[in-house]
């Protein structure tokens, strides 16, 4: 008799075949770790949060940062995410190379020695001092003095883009 404990036995995909796969960062606002026990059915998935602090550039949330889709969708569909108390911090598109290309081509001797910059998304930056603190502790890249498009054009040339920027 052949056990079917995976949900992968119904025809799911592995994360590895999933060409759209996202890398994605959830906060909580207001502590420094937190240990959430998040209901899955009759299961329960424990996350630890941590890395929260209070600097003198503001408060940072307790992070926790996953590749795993499955992860992503039992977060995303927590009453702990709907409330509120666990938030979408960052979500980056993780490309995976296309697989059946054999011809060596200019650029690909390119991107070899030049890697491709992922395209991240920083949902939690709503104004131009919170694009200028953010860009000096992840990036180092100092924009003091900037106007706003130019922090965009930077942020956008080392592969960053802040959408709640606009509204």
């Amino acid at each position: 008799m052949a056990h079917r404990t995976a949900s992968f036995d119904k025809g799911h995909k592995t994360q590895r075949q999933m060409k759209n796969s996202f890398k994605k960062t959830y906060g909580v606002e207001g502590l420094i770790d937190w240990q959430a026990n998040i209901k899955a059915g009759k299961a329960t998935l424990v996350i630890t949060f941590t890395g929260g602090g209070l600097t003198s550039y503001g408060v940072t949330p307790a992070q926790y940062t996953t590749e795993n889709a499955l992860y992503q969708r039992i977060i995303e569909n927590s009453k702990e995410f709907a409330s509120g108390r666990i938030k979408l911090i960052r979500s980056t598109k993780i490309e995976e190379p296309e697989k059946g290309h054999s011809a060596v081509t200019d650029m690909d001797a390119v991107e070899k020695v030049v890697p491709k910059v992922k395209k991240q998304e920083v949902l939690s930056v709503y104004n131009c001092s919170d694009a200028r603190i953010w860009l000096k502790e992840h990036k180092n890249i100092s924009v003091v003095g900037k106007s706003k498009a130019d922090i965009i054009e930077i942020a956008a040339a080392n592969g960053v883009s802040f959408p709640n920027l606009f509204k």
